[in-house]
């Protein structure tokens, strides 16, 4: 089979999205069929070499973002133009298209010259909103409109959680849904334990670490999570707080204010080669979000064998019941502690529910996605020898 991958960004832009498709595109590959990947060229602040070397074919479509070239067409109109090229030259089986954005509009476009069938995935921010922080693309009239008409030309929607998938359902769509998560490199992930946090920070081996990953954004909702962890610190003495992700100093007044500087850790540069290592040195991971479309650091952290604190905001929900996690209130700064408290205080829990996470993460391997993706695939090519 010949898979077309579209998507908007691509390593070394480095988020959920740029990894889901260098892993579907690989495992994809891994199987025997053809990849070719359609990304957009990229800045030169951003511009470089991949991170990783490819065995999929990577096309950059250019020219490199310019102002206004979304609004105007130029952007959709080129990237269709090259998809169709490379489709005349060796045809394409089926499009699979990240996000539900303008990439699947490229993609209805070229199946209505084409008639080849598309599928699209979901990444949360694409149909997930919070008018209050002005977070979600739908926010703009321009997108929304674009999201509506793309899900009724389209053949199939991977909803990544059961939020996302009551969003697609509440906007008509048509295409059909397939409820598939977004997954992990499971594999990189299966290290030993470790002190790397405690040698870089200085933190004694006896210490409690609580660990959180992701940018500094308004949806993580970190000043609920420092207010949590300064009421959990109160009664647990020996509870650290490590935020690791870009632009987190940011909270050092916040952090101050609330008389924790000594027993909280910014990171604000941990490369992705690092990630495992730091969640392995860890006693439990803490996340405060306000929505989540589906959060794969989670999935990180139970493959790592790390008990989960997560909020019970949009997109954690999948997770409720789950052997590894503790759900809290999400907003809720005395929920969070309560939560964090509990783990905190007791190691025979945390471990017990460490070698549950483990066992349980396995099926959120980008290998067992890629299967149900396959799945999909035979179902809307099933002509194509797989």
């Amino acid at each position: 089979m010949r898979i077309g991958l579209i998507t908007g960004t691509f390593l070394p832009v480095l988020g959920g999205v740029q990894w889901m498709v260098h892993y579907l595109a690989t495992e994809y590959f891994k199987r025997g069929h053809e990849v070719v990947v359609f990304c957009q060229k990229l800045p030169k602040s951003q511009d470089g070499p991949l991170p990783v070397i490819p065995d999929y074919t990577l096309v950059k479509v250019g020219p490199k973002p310019i102002r206004g070239a979304q609004r105007s067409g130029l952007l959709c109109w080129n990237f269709t133009r090259q998809v169709l090229k490379q489709h005349l030259q060796k045809p394409f089986d089926l499009l699979h298209c990240h996000n539900v954005g303008v990439p699947t509009q490229i993609g209805a476009r070229v199946k209505a010259h084409t008639g080849i069938p598309v599928a699209a995935t979901t990444c949360g921010d694409d149909i997930m909103t919070i008018p209050t922080i002005k977070y979600g693309i739908r926010l703009i009239p321009y997108y929304e409109a674009m999201v509506k008409e793309n899900l009724s030309k389209i053949d199939v929607v991977a909803s990544i959680s059961s939020a996302i998938r009551r969003e697609l359902e509440a906007l008509g769509t048509t295409a059909r849904i397939v409820d598939i998560p977004s997954g992990v490199d499971w594999e990189n992930f299966q290290t030993a334990t470790n002190c790397w946090l405690q040698k870089r920070l200085g933190i004694g081996e006896k210490k409690i670490i609580v660990v959180s990953v992701g940018r500094l954004h308004p949806v993580k909702d970190y000043p609920t999570g420092l207010r949590a962890f300064a009421l959990a610190a109160r009664r647990i003495p020996n509870l650290h707080y490590v935020i690791a992700g870009t632009g987190t100093s940011g909270l050092q007044k916040l952090v101050d204010e609330l008389a924790i500087k000594e027993r909280v850790h910014l990171l604000e540069s941990v490369p992705m080669s690092d990630i495992p290592s730091l969640l392995h040195s860890a006693d439990l991971f803490f996340l405060s979000s306000l929505s989540e479309g589906f959060a794969q650091v989670i999935i990180q952290a139970l493959s790592c064998g790390l008990p989960c604190v997560v909020s019970d905001c949009s997109g954690n929900e999948d997770l409720t019941g789950h052997p590894g996690v503790v759900t809290a209130k999400a907003a809720d700064a005395a929920s969070m502690a309560q939560a964090l408290e509990l783990l905190a205080s007791n190691k025979a829990l945390r471990l017990r529910m460490g070698r549950q996470a483990h066992d349980y993460s396995s099926r959120y391997s980008w290998s067992a996605i890629c299967e149900q993706y396959i799945d999909i695939f035979k179902q809307l090519a099933p002509a194509v020898a797989l």
